[in-house]
């Protein structure tokens, strides 16, 4: 097929990690160069004096995480191999451009990866599993909802705060503050190395985050990670996707380094031009996939005597091969001994690999006496806050389908450090808070916000301390007891924590004329739904079921009548984009969250945010100091929170198992 400017090459045969060092040594010397005496500087292994907050959430709106069709999944549920769906197609969106196609039943519209997601879409269909004939789609797979989509807010949220004061500064946490727009980085250089970040979607930290864009991040963390190494790398500026703009200054970077790194633009994408490019060198592309996800779009290239390696643009994915791949190849050509930080440890949970690919699960780990216990959390190459806040990633081996609770596994570390206290659950500002001053106390804290019966289960598993929940029982018009009863789970307890006022957050202007689902449907809003499983989504229901009882219809009647409730997503905060964004009128949600993107607000009921405790822990000094936060410290501050009180049983035990 032909590699010119604008064609599309489904690639690539990829090699499995240990050959890529043997493949590069057939055409290029990994060996040192010569030695240079240059000091360590500035951020990376430095300690932060301060919080730092994230200025913009991220990501900043729905995206696609494969090259593929956007698509209604109910248009989608009968597909098979032997019997395809057809569907229209749209038209396309690229990354970086405004997702202006709305689409109808029956119709579907082609993103590439990182493009904004057209309304309503609800899957993003990899390219692998259809076939383009006469704009019309042929589907060949049915997926869930949800599938292929990254929704806005899923990684980290405003005002959250995305490096402690005290932290040690690592490469990927680097990148996490580069992708809110915070941080500025010097590194050095031994070889001399070259870095061109490429993307249309992407704009230089600093300047305003524009709509249907994402802040250039990778590149502060290569450069971050290459310090660590005690390497100076040089950032050539980001180029958007154009053959000709990228063969011009890679042209222009291989006379002046040794190493040229591209990062983004790798994969088999109409708009992905960094293979195309570097076909048109000698001897040319010598490695084009790896054997490993995620990571598997990486491109190493030789151009006469100069080495090119392309890194893909998914900042967990780019990360990854840095540490599995780079670090050795820089490593050899520096002369440094590779420290190999891996551990072998008991997985908590069921993990799952892929045949033929080294699979990397992001995972925290707890110490205990001389044995490491590994829990997984399943995080997708789109992440990039919750990634730094683990501690490492399981390895499972190519030929493993799985790998099962119980047994000993490799561990990659990144970022491990023992700790005190582990907090899993639902992020709050408030527990955020507490979090924050045990940590300024001197507590080791790890925390995690994956949602509240992620906490339940970490809870269950054995692996965190205190979990924050609140899911609604419209069983008995409560929260968080009857879920612990009817899942039957042992040796905790349930301490009261506060309440937080729910309700739907508004398009300004709705808030004197919506009260009810009633309202809704009669005004023909456009509504956004909470995921399944979330105790949001189950207040939503109940509220539906009365209204449909009062009525005496089915309560499937009036939700096929609410325009929007199939449309998801998983956080108040996503709710709250939507709305800002003009893609959806209302939601459910916290009043906190709708003041602080000043948004109207009608109030349904408070919930109650209490806080799951392992038995054994509460015997511990550590518990007896968030004990006594919780119910003094939270005092002095609530008032500095819309939409949140205190109940006269804070901090008491409401359940115990």
């Amino acid at each position: 097929m032909s590699s010119t400017p604008g064609s599309r090459r489904i690639y690539r045969k990829p090699i499995s990690l240990p050959r890529v060092i043997e493949v590069i040594e057939k055409y290029f010397k990994l060996e040192p160069k010569g030695i240079e005496c240059v000091p360590l500087s500035e951020a990376v292994n430095r300690v932060l004096a301060e919080d730092v907050h994230a200025i913009y959430s991220y990501p900043p709106f729905d995206r696609a995480l494969y090259d593929g069709y956007a698509l209604i999944a109910d248009d989608i549920a009968k597909a098979y191999e032997d019997n395809p769906v057809k569907l229209s197609l749209k038209g396309r969106i690229s990354a970086g451009e405004s997702p202006k196609i709305e689409l109808k039943r029956g119709e579907c519209c082609e993103v590439a990866t990182g493009a904004p997601i057209p309304y309503p879409a609800d899957v993003v269909l990899p390219i692998e599993y259809s076939k383009e004939v006469d704009n019309l789609v042929y589907i060949y797979r049915r997926f869930s909802k949800g599938f292929g989509i990254q929704y806005a807010c899923t990684d980290c949220v405003k005002g959250e705060v995305v490096a402690k004061r005290g932290t040690l500064l690592t490469p990927l946490l680097i990148g996490t503050l580069a992708s809110v727009g915070i941080t500025k980085v010097k590194v050095y250089t031994k070889p001399t190395i070259g870095i061109i970040a490429i993307g249309n979607e992407l704009i230089e930290p600093g300047k305003t985050l524009e709509r249907w864009k994402v802040y250039e991040s990778n590149s502060f963390m290569v450069k971050s990670f290459l310090k660590d190494l005690g390497l100076e790398a040089h950032y050539l500026g980001l180029i958007r996707d154009r053959y000709e703009d990228l063969k011009v200054i890679l042209d222009k970077a291989l006379i002046e380094f040794d190493v040229v790194m591209t990062i983004g633009g790798t994969s088999a994408g109409y708009e992905d031009i960094v293979y195309r490019v570097l076909e048109s060198y000698e001897p040319g592309i010598i490695v084009h996939g790896l054997k490993v996800k995620p990571g598997s779009p990486t491109i190493i290239a030789i151009a006469g005597d100069k080495l090119i390696i392309g890194l893909p643009g998914f900042p967990l994915s780019c990360f990854l091969v840095l540490h599995l791949i780079v670090k050795e190849i820089l490593c050899k050509i520096t002369g440094l001994l590779q420290e190999k930080r891996e551990l072998y440890g008991i997985l908590l949970k069921n993990v799952e690999g892929t045949l033929g690919y080294v699979k990397l699960v992001p995972a925290l780990i707890r110490r205990e006496g001389g044995t490491f216990y590994a829990y997984p959390i399943h995080l997708h190459s789109g992440f990039l806050l919750k990634a730094s806040l683990c501690d490492g990633f399981i390895l499972i081996p190519e030929d493993r389908e799985l790998i099962t609770k119980g047994e000993r596994a490799k561990i990659v570390l990144t970022n491990f450090k023992d700790s005190d206290l582990i907090f899993i659950g639902s992020h709050c500002p408030l527990t955020e808070r507490i979090l924050l001053e045990l940590h300024r106390q001197g507590i080791r804290v790890k925390y995690l916000f994956t949602g509240s019966m992620s906490g339940v289960v970490a809870i269950k598993d054995g692996f965190a301390d205190i979990a924050g929940i609140h899911i609604y029982s419209p069983k008995s018009d409560s929260y968080n007891r009857d879920l612990l009863e009817d899942l039957g789970i042992r040796d905790i307890v349930l301490i009261r924590g506060y309440d937080r006022e729910q309700g739907f957050i508004l398009r300004r202007g709705l808030g004197d004329v919506v009260n009810s689902f009633m309202d809704i449907i009669n005004l023909r809003l456009r509504f956004i739904n909470r995921n399944k499983g979330s105790g949001t989504r189950a207040l939503v229901d109940y509220l539906i079921l009365k209204e449909a009882e009062k009525r005496r219809i089915d309560s499937s009647q009036l939700k096929a009548s609410i325009r929007g409730y199939n449309v998801e997503v998983s956080t108040h905060e996503s709710i709250a984009l939507a709305i800002v964004e003009g893609k959806a009128d209302v939601g459910v949600g916290i009043r906190y969250v709708a003041e602080k993107y000043n948004l109207d607000f009608t109030r349904i009921k408070y919930e109650n945010y209490d806080f799951l405790i392992r038995k054994s822990f509460m015997k511990s000094s550590i518990f007896r100091v968030f004990n006594r936060l919780l119910t003094e410290f939270l005092r002095s501050i609530i008032g500095e929170y819309r939409g949140y009180r205190i109940p006269d049983t804070l901090g008491e035990v409401i359940y115990e198992a």
